[in-house]
């Protein structure tokens, strides 16, 4: 079976797998390299050293691609966190304060009656 691969490839190869995405290429070749493969009598792997060179690359290219994105969303992400910690911080505030100004107000009243009471 992989005795019909070669580093450079040959003429005759079957490209039928190489528009795959990488990851998918990947599998399915490593896939057609094993046992359960040749025993389930799966196609031969038709991959060449020249394409697993090529496809590292860009496999080592989008994992850098993806860990940037990652590393940046993170970053919003936290700022978001930051402002919506912010956000509930003013929220509480604010309804303690509508509480005092709450208290205050049935205070007063109760002021109110008392004074009026005293007339």
């Amino acid at each position: 079976m992989i005795k019909l691969l070669n580093w450079a490839g040959r003429e005759d190869q079957d490209t039928a797998l190489d528009v795959l995405d990488v990851a998918f290429w990947a599998s399915i070749q490593l896939y057609r390299c094993s046992e359960k493969a040749r025993h389930q009598g799966a196609p031969q792997p038709t991959f060449t050293g020249v394409q697993v060179q090529e496809r590292l690359i860009k496999i080592d290219a989008k994992i850098d691609a993806k860990k940037r994105e990652i590393v940046t969303a993170a970053k919003i992400h936290a700022m978001h966190v930051r402002k919506a910690q912010t956000s509930q911080e003013k929220l509480q505030e604010d309804e303690r304060e509508l509480k005092e100004y709450e208290l205050a107000r049935e205070e007063l009243r109760d002021l109110d009656l008392i004074a009026w009471s005293l007339l």
